[in-house]
């Protein structure tokens, strides 16, 4: 896969992840603002795979019996299986960058979408 040039640039969250079913060293999730970016090695060979946020239509956070914790469902793709560290962390940069509230918390103001870059990154800094 060869790397496109992306609009976003600034990273929100980076951890390490495995791939059920596959070995990968070194690996890395980093969530931009509009998509998650996996990369990692395989011995002989680079993997790297994007998950466009705008084409993921549901996500599953439940243990599946392959050791996955996460399960991203795309538009037109197979679904991609994951198990990310700190997934808690995932879950809620993930439901309030895609509006997906759970019911115990207020919803996130609408305005955040179109916030421009230099904004949204003091917002998220400041929510540490």
């Amino acid at each position: 896969m060869t790397r496109r040039a992306h609009h976003h640039r600034i990273v929100l969250l980076s951890t390490s992840f495995r791939m059920p079913g596959r070995r990968l060293l070194f690996t890395r999730a980093r969530l931009y603002p509009d998509r998650i970016e996996l990369t990692g090695w395989h011995p002989g060979e680079a993997y790297e795979a994007v998950i466009p946020l705008d084409r993921v239509q549901s996500i599953d956070w439940r243990e599946g019996p392959d050791g996955s914790n996460v399960v991203f469902y795309q538009d037109g793709s197979a679904p991609m299986a994951l198990r990310l560290s700190s997934p808690a962390l995932w879950r809620e940069l993930l439901e309030e960058r895609l509006y997906w509230t759970p019911r115990d918390r207020p919803p996130v103001p609408p305005r955040l979408r179109d916030m421009p870059m230099d904004e949204l990154v003091a917002y998220v800094a400041s929510m540490s």
